[in-house]
């Protein structure tokens, strides 16, 4: 078992592992297996699971092992993790979601990290797809891109934030469905706070679609938050890359049927040809992209494939105005989140 020295702290824990679960019986158990190894006085550390209403075996399973255990059903997931931070009694906080299985030595690649106390935000950019996993989620996990020193977000999925920094902050935006790790990362770097990367702390995500159908699901939920996100950070800008990926789909959702309509009214189909073409330009060009920086040329339709369904999933997810309208009646009255 790996052991964490001893050293004085205010706090009895140096770390605060917070899981929040919905419906989870297939993945927690693996997760709190890894995990577990860390457990005990010697080791400083205390686990929370924070249930978000399940009807499986998840608490279940869950009460299996020596971990503090909270529901609060019908939250977000920011609010799930926000309501794991405010019990913590940790100096640093280990998010980590309950499909994410971590390397056994994450907590002592971690540690050292937090003797910086401009250290806000420490984990991996890179997340990899389970063994044996579809060509879906191996093109995706291909567009990944690692990063050992500064980054511009952690994946919430598995990130260490400083407790300290976290509550100058005010935790996660609870009215943000997602993008609240880009989000909380971007408010830590407005307090002059580091977010940092380091490969070697990359999970393997259970949980990564191996479809195309969960694919494009996951994009649209994943996309619910983002153009609140940048609208909200104007006149800065963030996310402008997914957003501005998600709106040129938009406008092919637009440009296509009225050139198609004036071309069946008599018009020219020059238009029809070209908007179509540009459609299907940009999934094109950022697979040749990534296939240029991987080497993996046997990918180049499977990227394209992809590329175009994610595209097609976030313009849905603009299009829908219950992603964003609601939340401007909404604003929260946290100064620190805006």
């Amino acid at each position: 078992m790996i052991r964490i020295k001893k050293r004085e702290v205010k706090d009895p824990f140096i770390f605060s592992i917070i899981i929040p679960a919905l419906n989870v019986e297939d993945s927690i158990d693996k997760v709190l297996r890894v995990i577990s190894k860390y457990g005990g006085n010697e080791g400083k550390i205390e686990i929370i699971v924070v249930d978000n209403g399940s009807s499986d075996r998840t608490l279940e399973i869950a009460r299996q092992f020596s971990v503090k255990v909270l529901s609060f059903p019908g939250e977000t997931i920011p609010a799930l993790r926000n309501q794991g931070a405010q019990r913590a009694e940790g100096e640093i906080l280990a998010f980590l979601d309950a499909d994410c299985i971590v390397p056994e030595d994450w907590l002592v690649i971690a540690l050292p990290y937090f003797e910086d106390p401009n250290l806000g935000a420490l984990g991996s950019t890179v997340f990899y797809p389970p063994p044996n996993s579809t060509w879906v989620a191996k093109a995706w996990f291909l567009d990944s891109k690692e990063i050992c020193g500064e980054a511009s977000y952690i994946p919430s999925g598995m990130v260490f934030i400083s407790k300290k920094a976290f509550d100058e902050i005010g935790g996660f935006d609870e009215n943000l469905i997602s993008n609240e790790d880009c989000d909380l990362c971007y408010r830590l770097k407005q307090r002059e706070y580091k977010v940092l990367s380091d490969p070697r702390l990359s999970p393997i995500h259970l949980g990564d679609p191996q479809t195309l159908s969960q694919f494009f699901k996951r994009e649209v939920w994943h996309g619910e938050s983002v153009f609140w996100v940048f609208l909200r950070g104007l006149p800065k800008v963030k996310n402008l890359k997914a957003v501005s990926y998600g709106l040129f789909y938009v406008f092919s959702f637009v440009a296509i049927p009225i050139s198609l309509m004036f071309y069946l009214m008599g018009g020219q189909s020059l238009p029809v040809v070209f908007f179509s073409t540009l459609f299907l330009f940009a999934p094109l060009l950022l697979a040749l992209r990534t296939v240029a920086r991987t080497k993996k040329v046997g990918y180049f339709l499977k990227l394209t494939v992809i590329y175009l369904v994610y595209g097609v999933a976030r313009a849905v997810s603009i299009l829908d105005f219950r992603n964003w309208l609601p939340l401007l009646k909404r604003r929260s009255s946290n100064p620190n989140y805006s």
